[in-house]
């Protein structure tokens, strides 16, 4: 049973319009061991606006998996904010009695100059 997903990116804060990985690892927190899920669905929000940038989508099902976020999903809501906070949602086990939801968060800065 998943109960653990390990996040890791790069770097938590990105220049707008930049691509950004990040990997994720599904676990068992009382084994340690990594899990297959049954299924796998993300989506990305912009949290300050409440906008979705990318709506529930699924990927292919692993322990480990890595999700590109693209220079235009990256691309500010608004450009007259300093910066933008993004939410990377992944939802395993879909639906299920097993299912479990994490996230993470990190923030995009403005350049300017750059639309």
């Amino acid at each position: 049973m998943i109960d653990q997903i390990v996040f890791f990116q790069r770097k938590d804060h990105i220049r707008e319009g930049s691509q950004h990985v990040i990997t994720a690892k599904f676990k068992d927190r009382s084994s340690a061991a990594l899990v297959v899920p049954t299924n796998i669905r993300y989506r990305l929000d912009d949290l300050r606006s409440g906008t979705t940038v990318l709506d529930w989508t699924s990927i292919s099902a692993d322990d480990e998996i890595t999700i590109t976020i693209t220079a235009t999903q990256n691309a500010l809501q608004d450009q007259f904010q300093r910066e933008e906070v993004r939410e990377l949602v992944l939802a395993v086990d879909y639906g299920l009695s097993t299912q479990y939801i994490d996230s993470i968060t990190y923030t995009l800065e403005n350049i300017h100059g750059v639309t």
